[in-house]
């Protein structure tokens, strides 16, 4: 006798299958549960036959949807209506569907909705669990449910009392010219941006679909890479990249030599910012497939992507050598010469991406950052004008328009543009904090703090916009609320030494002239040669009489920035009052050489030379104050200046 191979697959026979079925249901009597795991267009050929085959048999068939939350009382309505022996309950997986469609939304993670972990029952099973009994005492006939093979499993993990109450499993395997009609149909989305386009609902339906087929018998390993890669692809619609990853994983299982799967494996690594992981299977689908450019222009944005720009221009001249014709090639070669400073070279690779699409509004608005970066501003504006026009709503277009026309000077056109970006993007904090420069630079000081208010109420932390505050209220006088809004740019940003050194300017201005010294030797700490902060410094101190500490301050701020003339005045003003005339002169010369029109220099120089009982050459001095415009309303150099004019006319007379 030889010996059996229990381990041996024992051979499909589809009509013994269903010879067993009929046999179950002949000899049934009373409450029985039967499930027959099928494809649905199989279940309706099975209820066909049995028809024929049990004419004693009264047969119904209850359709569930995805409403489908009970039974019970269906069931119950239907019996009344019309007893029956047997009823078929086709459609069980489009409640199921729905609860997938619901752990997506509670947040659960792709791993745990696309297995069949335990971590919950849906209502329809939960349903079933609790209304066994009560399904078995009031139904004196035979359910039978046509199924789809992952059905079972959800049984099995989530129904199992009800289950464990089956009288019988039947298994129906398409046959195999079906089983191709239901993967081509599966296969059916050529472009991503297919899926892309699919309704919510459709694209569940697709994705379940996938999951259903992957769960049918005798599949080839070709056909479960197949179906394994589509899923993967679908996922990647919806940008579930972490469960497309796994899907592209299982393809490769099962064909580990098909280039494309590595590309789009890759290609969900890059999503997950796993950039190494993504270079290495680009890499892998080149070895098998080296002229695929798409795979090499993913490969250079990749590359571009950790900072090794000129490997992604070498990757992208490969693809753009197997295709010259693909505008995204030449456009991402842009970007990464763009980075490398190579700003012609770019410009030619956008004008080339935009000849082979001339609607590329995106390649426009590149070409325009970088005319904008070489100051070729003129032709930056054109280049946004054109991607304005393909695209009447790119707010970063517009809002880049607006910082070129700053720039330009043209401030009221770049309020405009800001206006422009704010309407496509309301809360686009860094457009409203622009717009209040640009409506700073017109003297619309208010305007201009309504603007920082509305950057500030859409981030609280744009430490700029603070800062900006701080200097129109400045501008307006109103001087507490401009420390305390430098104080709230300092509270976000501790080294920012222009907040420290206009906001030393706003408690001088106040009187509170120690702590503006504070202030100022904190932006000097922070950086030694804010030449401006020194003279701040030394102006503050120079008001609290503590002159020798004003010098070394001018001191300071004069050997940082040597043609700072306004230091070299005040340190003429600190030398006149310590009675040292002759080296405040030398002071006020040097000041009015590289500054002919500073006013107060030349009062300085007049007050000097009065003091040294040089008239002549003190009026001098004083004429040119005066006709620097220093004499706009009275003050005490007028009445100076009065004094002087006296003395002249005194010694005039007695000559």
């Amino acid at each position: 006798m030889s010996q059996v191979d229990w381990d041996q697959e024992i051979p499909y026979n589809p009509e013994e299958e269903y010879q067993a079925l009929l046999r179950a249901l002949r000899r049934k009597r009373g409450f029985g549960l039967y499930f027959v795991q099928c494809s649905p267009q199989k279940g309706n050929e099975i209820i066909a036959d049995l028809r024929k085959d049990l004419p004693q048999k009264t047969m119904q068939v209850l359709q569930l949807d995805r409403a489908t939350t009970t039974l019970y009382d269906r069931v119950e309505v239907l019996w009344q209506e019309q007893p029956f022996d047997i009823l078929f309950i086709q459609g069980l997986e489009n409640a199921l569907y729905e609860y997938e469609d619901t752990k997506r939304i509670a947040g659960w993670s792709s791993k745990e909705i696309y297995s069949y972990s335990w971590q919950g029952v849906p209502r329809i099973l939960n349903h079933f669990n609790q209304q066994r009994e009560r399904f078995r005492d009031s139904f004196n006939y035979v359910f039978v449910f046509l199924v789809p093979f992952f059905v079972v499993k959800y049984f099995i993990q989530r129904a199992p009392d009800f289950f464990d109450w089956r009288s019988g499993i039947f298994t129906f395997f398409d046959l195999p010219e079906h089983s191709e009609q239901i993967i081509a149909r599966m296969l059916g989305v050529r472009d991503d941006e297919d899926y892309i386009q699919l309704t919510p609902e459709r694209r569940k339906d697709k994705l379940l679909s996938l999951t259903e087929t992957l769960t049918y018998p005798h599949l080839t390993a070709d056909d479960k890479a197949k179906l394994w890669y589509e899923k993967g692809r679908l996922l990647n619609a919806v940008s579930d990249h972490k469960a497309a990853l796994s899907c592209y994983d299982q393809a490769l299982y099962f064909k580990p030599d098909d280039d494309t799967i590595w590309n789009n494996r890759g290609a969900s690594l890059y999503y997950l910012n796993r950039y190494e992981e993504a270079i290495d299977s680009y890499n892998k689908a080149i070895k098998l497939n080296p002229n695929d450019d798409t795979v090499l222009n993913n490969l250079g944005v990749t590359l571009s992507t950790l900072g090794c720009k000129q490997e992604a221009i070498n990757s992208y001249d490969k693809a753009i050598r197997l295709n010259p014709n693909d505008y995204k090639i030449w456009y991402n070669k842009g970007v990464s010469l763009s980075a490398l400073g190579r700003y012609k070279e770019a410009i030619d690779s956008y004008d080339k991406a935009i000849q082979l699409k001339t609607n590329y509004y995106e390649a426009w608005y590149r070409r325009g950052n970088i005319l904008s970066d070489a100051e070729r501003h003129e032709e930056a504006i054109d280049s946004y004008d054109k991607a304005i026009q393909l695209k009447n709503n790119y707010y970063e277009a517009w809002y880049n328009r607006g910082l070129v026309l700053f720039a330009l000077g043209r401030h009221g056109e770049a309020i405009a543009s800001y206006d422009k970006a704010i309407q496509f993007k309301p809360d686009d904090n860094t457009a409203w904090n622009n717009r209040g420069v640009a409506l700073s630079a017109l003297g619309c000081k208010q305007e201009a703090i309504d603007s920082y208010d509305k950057a500030i109420q859409f981030n609280s932390d744009h430490y700029e916009a603070w800062y900006n505050r701080g200097n129109a209220l400045y501008s307006l006088g109103r001087k507490q609320e401009a420390i305390d809004s430098y104080n709230k740019t300092i509270q976000l940003k501790e080294d920012d030494c222009t907040a420290f050194n206009n906001r030393g300017n706003a408690l001088y201005s106040l009187g509170r002239k120690q702590e503006a010294i504070d202030s100022y030797d904190k932006a000097i700490q922070l950086n030694p040669d804010y030449h401006e902060a020194w003279y701040n410094r030394g102006n503050a101190l120079y008001s609290l009489d503590r002159k020798q500490e004003a010098i070394d301050s001018c001191n300071k701020a004069i050997q940082l920035k040597s043609d700072y003339y306004q230091a070299l005045s005040k340190r003429g003003d600190i030398l006149t009052s310590l009675r040292r005339y002759e080296e405040a002169i030398s002071n006020y010369d040097r000041a009015i050489e590289i500054n002919p029109r500073c006013r107060v220099a030349w009062l300085g120089r007049g007050i000097a030379h009065m003091r040294l009982g040089d008239t002549r050459k003190a009026a001098t001095s004083i004429v040119r104050a005066l006709c620097c415009g220093l004499m706009t309303k009275v003050s005490i150099g007028s009445r100076f200046i009065v004094v002087i004019f006296r003395k002249m006319l005194k010694r005039s007379s007695s000559c």
